[in-house]
């Protein structure tokens, strides 16, 4: 049972202004997201309050979910023997395995316990993941005087919410503010653009780090590409979140709803199979029942449940492309948000050995995918030119300039950049 914070105390977030903490107040006070179900990695972690263990520099990441890209920086910075890393999260699903990839793993109940765990805590640096901002809150409060606080900003507020005075957005400007470091996924014009509208402090103060969840060797996939047309349809594969259907209107997320390439891809003959993220314990299977029907009307088109990340390639490597999309007319996002995100997922693209196949209005990653060769960029705007344009690839040819990219930029190419970040 998940139980809430208590309100605030006099003095505890002092350096927020008074609306952004009696924001902090209300959020700490609310029970924990649903579908967490029992938490399993309950052995409090050791050595919190050391900065070095056996000789290694420690390092403690804190987020909601542990996201691939929490994890392969993590391993790598591991791998070298220099750090010991503790995973503090909300919610580790088993089958995550992330004892592999931490020296230790916990879950806190909630917000509060995390509190507390901090605020006697001494490691090297800690690491607050947001979304949501509320994390790096509670790191910022916690933390002692003299622990490196390093934010890592998985999608930020600036870019996905239209109202620049929405509290969220404004929560996140001030954990900015505080920080001694970002780490991101933006191009340096969006990490300007950033600083300049929420007047955040400049680089020599507060450095941002730019690191992708890069491909990692061992998971690599090489095996041959399924049959294509005129022998066999094409075969996409979306592996990301696919919110129920009612639930992207509710939150906020109308890019997710997925009708429109399901069935522009099943009027073409194309194969597509959605791989739903499962970052939480249930599923809630049930209420996916909208693309249930369009599995019943799409023969072509398949759900299936999300595996853990470090078996994804594996799993998906028996497609051609991987796909990314939303359907942006109905999105609330700001325009700016598509441009400038690199989305984890092509990664995992990439290790599975499938060139890309993206939407025009993600310029970030169609600039990558044009300077290397690596997939086919088509416009929301006129699905119906897909199948065109995939018969139109080279595409042998784009099979291989996707191995040559990650192998140049596999995992192991990020170590540089996150040492100099972490010290």
């Amino acid at each position: 049972m998940s139980v809430p914070c208590p309100p605030g105390q006099p003095g505890r977030f002092a350096w927020l202004d008074d609306a952004r903490r009696r924001q902090v107040d209300d959020l700490l006070a609310r029970p924990m997201p649903r579908g967490r179900g029992r938490l399993r990695h309950r052995t409090r972690p050791p050595h919190l309050d050391s900065a070095m263990v056996d000789g290694r520099r420690h390092l403690v990441f804190v987020c909601y979910y542990a996201y691939p890209s929490t994890i392969k920086k993590s391993v790598v910075l591991r791998n070298t023997g220099r750090y010991h890393t503790t995973l503090l999260a909300c919610c580790v699903r088993e089958d995550l395995e992330a004892e592999a990839w931490f020296d230790a793993v916990y879950e806190v109940e909630h917000y509060a316990e995390l509190l507390e765990l901090l605020a006697h805590a001494r490691p090297a640096s800690v690491t607050a993941c947001i979304q949501p901002a509320l994390l790096g809150a509670v790191v910022l409060e916690a933390v002692p005087p003299g622990t490196r606080v390093v934010v890592d900003i998985t999608d930020s507020n600036y870019y996905m919410r239209q109202d620049p005075q929405h509290p969220d957005s404004l929560l996140e400007r001030a954990v900015l503010a505080r920080a001694q470091a970002w780490v991101h996924k933006m191009p340096p014009a969006a990490v300007a653009a950033l600083r300049q509208a929420w007047a955040l402090p400049a680089p020599v103060a507060v450095p941002d780090v730019l690191a992708h969840s890069l491909p990692m060797r061992p998971l690599f996939q090489d095996v041959p590409p399924p049959p294509a047309p005129p022998h066999a349809p094409w075969r996409l594969v979306y592996a990301g979140g696919i919110m129920p259907w009612r639930a992207a209107l509710r939150d906020g997320h109308e890019h997710m709803l997925m009708d429109p390439i399901v069935e522009a891809t099943a009027a073409a003959g194309i194969a597509l199979t959605f791989y739903a993220n499962q970052n939480a314990r249930e599923m809630f299977w049930e209420e996916q029942d909208r693309y249930f029907e369009l599995e019943a009307r799409c023969p072509l088109f398949s759900l299936r449940r999300g595996v853990p990340f470090h078996r994804l390639p594996a799993e998906i490597s028996d497609n051609h492309f991987g796909l990314l999309y939303d359907q942006k007319s109905l999105s609330s996002w700001r325009h700016e948000g598509y441009v400038h995100n690199m989305s984890t997922k092509i990664f995992s693209y990439f290790e599975a050995g499938l060139p890309l196949l993206v939407y025009e209005e993600m310029e970030y990653i169609c600039q990558m995918v044009r300077e290397h060769g690596l997939g086919v960029v088509y416009s929301l705007d006129r699905l119906e030119e897909i199948p065109a344009l995939l018969a139109a690839a080279e595409y042998p040819a784009l099979r291989e300039n996707v191995r040559r990219y990650r192998e140049a930029h596999a995992l192991e190419t990020l170590l540089p950049t996150l040492e100099a970040l972490y010290g």
